[in-house]
């Protein structure tokens, strides 16, 4: 008799399958090109348009990233790959530069030499974000 419950069950369930709807057969998509988008033949000449160095002669050693504190438009500071912040200073003539903060000598701190910062592949200092209070 405990047999035939899960029989039962079964048939049951079977019964309640086989009276569902069959969903119908769906049609083979087909991609359809577009006809509203138009593209000229031949590019535009681009005349006008030039690369210009905003910060003069200054050079940096792989630069990643560049913040402003909030408020400020006096200096940028750019963030090099190397463990370097440099401060451009924008104001008084022609852009100017120092380093604000140098964290390789601080990264290797605890390992004795104080040169163990890593900047290869896809190492280094990446970024960098003030306090909205920084002053």
């Amino acid at each position: 008799m405990t047999s035939a419950r899960p029989l039962l069950t079964l048939g049951i369930g079977l019964a309640l399958l086989s009276s569902l709807p069959v969903p119908p057969a769906r049609a083979q998509l087909v991609r359809q090109t577009p006809t509203t988008l138009t593209l000229p033949a031949d590019l535009p000449a681009a005349t006008g348009y030039q690369l210009e160095n905003a910060l003069g002669t200054l050079t940096f050693s792989q630069p990643l990233a560049i913040a402003t504190p909030p408020g400020e438009t006096g200096r940028v500071f750019i963030v090099e790959k190397t463990g370097v912040i440099q401060v451009v200073t924008l104001t008084g003539g022609a852009p100017a530069k120092s380093a604000f903060l140098d964290v390789r000598s601080i990264a290797g701190v605890g390992t004795g030499s104080g040169t163990n910062f890593m900047f290869d592949g896809e190492s280094g200092l990446l970024g960098l974000a003030f306090h909205p209070k920084y002053a």
